[in-house]
């Protein structure tokens, strides 16, 4: 291959591997991101290639698969001075870590991403993973401050993707500190963004966040039907995590209709997921849930 034609097809191969992540595609996705390991020796390339492979076994709750290559992106990037993909790859890694619900070691990851990035989509992308970090520890004032600085340096580097998550995580932020009203209109603006930038995983996100405000309404119908679209882009792409979120928001609609033996299975399928990939404060959410259920289903 004539020098320099590595590179572009590596870039190529990386561009096209994100285009199936983000319609869910991921075994194609993992296929193209390690073509591009194989095919270039740009460090930049590499330590992308690696990152986004991470992503994937994230997704799929592979845990030391996705350790291993955020820690090879951090190797190469860190190596070849490439600050703000040094930041990307710590960010990366930290979201492993919160995945496993490791707070304090996504903390501390993200802060040192913090001081080196540069870009303004760089620094968008580790202030909205200290924003969900923030979240997790129930700091919901620290959170919502982080997606909003976030959303605003994505605003300035044209990052759309960026905008709809960190709409989708101000909004979530909003629900959870109980003002619904404003969390509704900001979830819906990040489910327009998501479906403009044509991203599955992010539209199941949004989704998933409005299912919360329409059950939060009372609107259980409609409740049920987005957490059920939600549910179903995430077993295809087989992420445990995302579908335990599904099972308990569906348990809890399931629950205010007086349909407990669907909530008792959701619950419990939810825990057995939760079991399977070490989630700890899920298992500990899914149990309490059960522990409310157990008297209605002695009047049942």
């Amino acid at each position: 291959m004539p020098p320099g034609m590595d590179s572009l097809a590596a870039r190529q191969a990386l561009d096209e591997g994100l285009r199936f992540e983000k319609h869910g595609v991921l075994d194609s996705a993992l296929v193209h991101y390690e073509r591009a390991t194989h095919i270039s020796r740009d460090p930049a390339v590499l330590s992308e290639a690696h990152r986004r492979q991470s992503s994937v076994h994230r997704t799929r709750c592979e845990w030391d698969l996705a350790i291993a290559s955020a820690e090879r992106a951090v190797s190469i990037a860190r190596d070849a001075s490439l600050d703000d993909l040094h930041s990307e790859a710590l960010s990366a890694l930290a979201a492993v870590y919160r995945s496993r619900g490791d707070f304090d070691r996504a903390e501390q990851l993200l802060e040192s991403a913090l001081r080196l990035a540069h870009d303004e989509r760089v620094r968008g992308i580790v202030l909205q993973n200290l924003g969900g970090v923030a979240a997790e520890k129930h700091d919901l004032e620290t959170a919502q401050h982080k997606f909003v600085e976030s959303y605003g340096c994505f605003r300035r580097s044209g990052y759309r993707r960026g905008e709809a998550f960190a709409l989708n995580n101000y909004g979530r932020a909003l629900l959870e500190s109980g003002n619904e009203a404003q969390a509704t209109r900001v979830l819906e603006q990040a489910l327009t963004i998501a479906r403009d930038v044509e991203d599955d995983e992010l539209v199941a996100l949004a989704t998933l966040n409005v299912a919360e405000t329409l059950y939060l309404a009372g609107d259980l119908t409609n409740a049920e039907s987005y957490v059920s679209q939600a549910l179903g882009y995430f077993n295809a792409t087989k992420n445990a995590w995302r579908q335990i979120e599904c099972l308990r928001l569906l348990g809890d609609i399931t629950v205010k209709a007086q349909e407990l033996a669907t909530a008792v299975h959701c619950y419990v399928r939810g825990m057995q997921l939760a079991l399977r990939i070490g989630a700890r404060k899920e298992m500990a959410s899914l149990a309490e849930c059960l522990t409310r259920l157990r008297p209605l289903l002695g009047q049942a």
